[in-house]
């Protein structure tokens, strides 16, 4: 994210839930450049002086050796008979990221997640499967009239857990909070849950503040100095997105808009690394994977890492096609054959005997005996009729069982005609 952290020490706070249960935050990390994420055609930009924490929380319950029942973090936990509490059974290692990013609509909300979700991706910081509670997201949203420059109370959104759900649930709250600013109603800080299948909002607690969780520095937990850490983990970092797509471009040639599709899905962008580091045109990789394998791996419910052909084989594969051993046409149905059958490109070509005939001499001697033995139509093109061109190629084909590589056939044609 390009920031630059000034803080050296890490603090370890507490932050109490109730008599059962409590929060750890095991850093606290200040920036002094702040952390930037470019999300389509502006920045989201954390404010100067702002920190980001980032670290690992501890959820677990109190000192009683025994309870009756408890409900840990949403629920994850509810035991409803006695038993001896295991803390090792209930800890919850949480990672969080808190932004005071500058987002104005629900679409730069969506883009910003969908941008931070792939950073986690590509630092193996987390699988970010939203289905399976691997990222949440709590926003807060506030509202002002134009000509007011203090915004209106900050109400939380907790819990969600989608990504377009975040959308949703503040494209509705945005336009609830307009609505009592403009009915000249108040309104008190608080928490409110989205029901996605309502599409609605719903309160769920007065906001609390600090004071109320009790919150303070853990006295069991001494400070961490983080300086050689996190000289350490910078080391580490892997290519992130914004580099692949650059590097791709540059690289391989690939257009911007293909770049951004293919290292959007980290698996996808490996498969067309692989396949494409050989390759002499690698655009054609790149144009194979994004419409065809995109598209049967759709229809057949598949992901990248299920595909049956693997990146070797549809390099030469494509290879087949640029060297013109087969059609593009061709192309089509040995590309099917192998997804179906997970043989490679030669084999099916080997197997069916279409190769296209491209060797020259061979291709000029056909056209040779098709113009010596049609002169009318060779006359008509001479005089200007284009159309004849396409019945001596069809002509030459036809000598070659459907085997010549119409391209160099026209190109012949076209020279000997002239």
């Amino acid at each position: 994210l390009d920031a630059q952290v000034v803080q050296e020490t890490s603090r370890a706070f507490k932050r109490n839930f109730g008599p059962l249960s409590y929060l750890i935050s095991a850093a606290q990390i200040a920036a002094r450049q702040p952390p930037r994420l470019r999300i389509e055609s502006r920045e989201a930009v954390t404010e100067e002086g702002s920190f980001v924490l980032i670290g690992n929380g501890r959820l677990y319950g109190g000192p009683f050796p025994f309870f009756k029942q408890a409900a840990f973090d949403d629920g994850l936990l509810d035991v409803v008979v006695f038993k001896r509490l295991n803390y090792l059974e209930i800890i919850r290692y949480l990672q969080n990221v808190i932004f005071t990013a500058q987002i104005s609509s629900p679409e730069e909300a969506f883009a910003f997640l969908s941008a931070l979700k792939q950073i986690l991706i590509y630092g193996a910081v987390s699988d970010a499967d939203m289905e399976k509670g691997q990222l949440r997201c709590d926003c807060n949203v506030s509202v002002r009239p134009e000509h007011q420059t203090e915004l209106g109370a900050k109400i939380e959104l907790k819990n969600l857990n989608s990504i377009s759900g975040v959308r949703r649930a503040l494209a509705y709250e945005i336009r609830r909070q307009m609505s009592i600013v403009q009915r000249g109603e108040r309104m008190e800080q608080e928490t409110r849950g989205w029901n996605d299948a309502a599409g609605e909002t719903f309160p769920m607690r007065t906001k609390e503040f600090a004071h109320d969780y009790r919150y303070f520095p853990d006295p069991d937990l001494i400070p961490v100095k983080t300086d050689a850490l996190v000289t350490e983990v910078r080391e580490r970092v892997p290519e992130l997105p914004k580099a692949k797509r650059t590097r791709f471009v540059e690289q391989y040639q690939v257009s911007p808009y293909d770049a951004a599709v293919l290292a959007n899905d980290l698996e996808l962008a490996r498969y067309f690394e692989t396949a494409a580091k050989g390759a002499k045109k690698p655009k054609n990789i790149a144009n194979w994977i994004l419409n065809d394998l995109q598209n049967a791996l759709g229809a057949a419910g598949k992901g990248i890492n299920e595909c049956p052909i693997p990146p070797e084989a549809l390099d030469e594969f494509v290879n087949l096609i640029d060297s013109g051993k087969i059609s593009g046409k061709q192309g089509k149905d040995v590309f099917a054959e192998m997804f179906a059958t997970g043989k490679t490109g030669t084999a099916i070509v080997k197997e069916q005997g279409i190769e296209q005939l491209s060797d020259i001499s061979a291709i000029e001697a056909l056209c040779d005996e098709v113009i010596a033995a049609n002169s009318e139509p060779v006359a008509d093109f001479k005089a200007g009729n284009v159309a004849s061109l396409n019945f001596l190629k069809g002509q030459v084909l036809k000598l070659s069982k459907g085997k010549a590589n119409l391209q160099i056939v026209g190109e012949i044609l076209e020279k000997k005609l002239k």
